[in-house]
């Protein structure tokens, strides 16, 4: 009669998939069993539970493909962006989809922006309490020495911004309550803290009210993550 598992990791099982996990070699996974949900801590379980936040309505701000400065016109194969790597940032054809895709089921007062009206400064100035869901196709920088600077990574908007929607930016955000889906590199990744977890993209979120984060413990190509 279990249809549900909340898992509360610690250290580095905070690195397993527990959704692909077998029984058996015959098994489904997990997932095609159960809904699997990963949780910080108790703490913020209980919280939110205390909350009872309600589910979140359909629309939904979905920004895909921004345009970055020194972006070349090719196709990227992942969305990740390693500085020290010295690779130039290409473009994310199959995140336009994606994004055009959630719209189209979601409908109502769903909004989609790309390349150059995809900025940092509309998710900072914006007014974001009616949308439910906040969804990012785009690149991802996870910086595991200094985690305060992971980022996502937007068009800035405006001179005043920098493009990289940081993690101590993302605690500022007006997002309670809603589903967040990071549809980059490792985003639900991060530096892993004795006693607290992981800290990045997704925790950051939370941090910000998010009722539910959606994230990759691993590199995503873009293709597979429209799909």
């Amino acid at each position: 009669r279990i249809t549900r598992l909340v898992l509360v990791p610690d250290g580095v099982l905070h690195r397993l998939p527990f959704e692909a996990l077998r029984a058996d070699r015959s098994a489904a996974p997990l997932a095609m069993r159960y809904r699997v949900s990963i949780v910080p801590s108790v703490a913020l379980w209980l919280r939110l539970r205390r909350e009872q936040t309600p589910r979140p309505p359909a629309p939904a701000l979905v920004l895909a493909d921004p345009d970055l400065p020194g972006a070349s016109g090719e196709a990227a194969p992942e969305r990740a962006w390693a500085p020290s790597q010295g690779v130039r940032l290409g473009r994310l054809a199959h995140a336009r989809r994606e994004g055009q895709g959630v719209v189209q089921a979601l409908g109502g007062e769903s909004r989609l922006l790309l390349g150059r009206e995809a900025t940092e400064r509309f998710v900072k100035k914006e007014d974001l309490r009616r949308f439910g869901i906040l969804h990012f196709a785009a690149h991802a920088l996870l910086d595991e020495d200094n985690p305060e600077r992971s980022a996502i990574l937007l068009a800035s908007g405006g001179e005043e911004e920098d493009g990289l929607l940081q993690t101590r930016e993302v605690v500022g955000l007006e997002a309670r309550g809603k589903v967040v889906v990071l549809s980059a590199c490792r985003s639900a990744s991060g530096v892993l803290v004795r006693g607290e977890g992981v800290m990045g993209l997704a925790r950051a979120f939370f941090q910000a009210g998010a009722r539910t984060v959606v994230g990759s413990l691993w590199p995503l190509r873009d293709d597979e993550a429209e799909r």
